[in-house]
């Protein structure tokens, strides 16, 4: 019998900034089911980690200050919720070289 697999039906990532952050939902397949930005608000937070799949994972850039509604928003929606400094987000980014720095890249 086969293990239940371990990793997040999909993976939302969000570029933090102060006033808006940049959303991108990708599922387990890679594929990019939304990406788009997102004001810093409770109400559109809250409508954003409703319309994700369950057992989605939320990935931040940072996760206090200015990213801290977000993180209190996603664990209140019952999504799980995951840091990654910027110095790891900046080598992941690497990845693509030739690519221009873009808050949707970043998320």
């Amino acid at each position: 019998m086969k293990a239940p697999s371990t990793r997040p039906a999909a993976v939302l990532g969000l570029d933090v900034g102060k006033s808006s952050h940049w959303a991108c939902l990708v599922d387990r397949d890679g594929e990019v089911l939304a990406s788009a930005p997102v004001r810093n608000r409770e109400a559109e937070l809250d409508a954003l980690f409703a319309s994700a799949p369950a057992g989605t994972l939320v990935v931040v850039d940072q996760f206090r200050n200015i990213g801290s509604l977000a993180v209190r928003r996603a664990r209140a929606a019952g999504l799980g919720v995951a840091h990654l400094p910027g110095l790891a987000a900046s080598r992941a980014a690497g990845l693509f070289a030739g690519e221009a720095k873009t808050d949707e890249r970043d998320a």
